[in-house]
């Protein structure tokens, strides 16, 4: 017996309410879940005792200007001028974000701006200190000034800006917190020839400094990839 068109449409129409009805609340739940604000992990109070004193080097507190930095919109910042000796002095930078917009990335234009420079001479990553960072070269007078720097994400040590951008989209939308830091250090030097020492003494330093770097955002990085 073939049932009536009527009986099959009934049918069908019930299907397509229920499918509409699984729609509307899944459309719901992502809604909500959107609108959940990411929320702020806070700087740590470490950050206020950074080691003057790492490997060799001794540091000198706030000698270092820090205008540009706070401009960025991070909620805790380390400024320190460290010296080792007769040897160059190195300026260090370690810059918190309690979480991002789009008014305050740490992968954003103003830090782009910031790290680039109004002349700069060369970029790229290069190895320092056991790690990939991002290195910028840049004219400073008669002389030139050397760039480092990455990202610590999640308990990562990430020089590439793309994967900063990856990282914190995912852990906004997964964990609705995107914190992370910015660590730029930079050194000067006078001639062109004079960039395999400089980076010599830099890769020393990174190497000093990254436990301390470590330790102090331990509280607030949280593996999620």
């Amino acid at each position: 017996m073939v049932g009536s068109p009527f009986s099959w449409r009934e049918g069908t129409e019930g299907v397509a309410g229920k499918h509409v009805v699984v729609a509307a609340i899944i459309f719901s739940v992502v809604g909500v879940y959107l609108r959940w604000p990411v929320m702020a992990v806070k700087t740590p109070s470490d950050i206020r005792n950074f080691p003057v004193e790492v490997g060799a080097w001794y540091g000198s507190p706030e000698l270092v200007p820090v205008e540009e930095f706070t401009q960025l919109g991070a909620e805790g910042l380390v400024s320190m001028k460290y010296r080792s000796g007769e040897k160059a002095s190195i300026d260090f930078y370690l810059a918190y974000f309690e979480f991002q917009t789009q008014t305050k990335e740490l992968a954003g234009d103003r830090v782009e701006r910031f790290l680039i420079g109004d002349i700069p001479v060369e970029q790229g990553q290069a190895p320092a200190g056991g790690l990939q960072v991002r290195r910028i070269i840049q004219q400073r007078g008669d002389g030139y000034q050397v760039i480092l720097s990455w990202y610590e994400v999640d308990g990562h040590s990430i020089a590439s800006v793309w994967k900063v951008v990856l990282q914190s989209m995912y852990g906004s939308l997964v964990y609705r917190r995107n914190n992370g830091a910015l660590v730029v250090i930079t050194m000067d030097y006078s001639k062109s020839t004079d960039l395999p020492r400089t980076m010599e003494q830099l890769d020393d330093f990174v190497r000093a400094i990254v436990p301390s770097v470590k330790s102090v955002l331990s509280s607030t990085g949280k593996s999620w990839l």
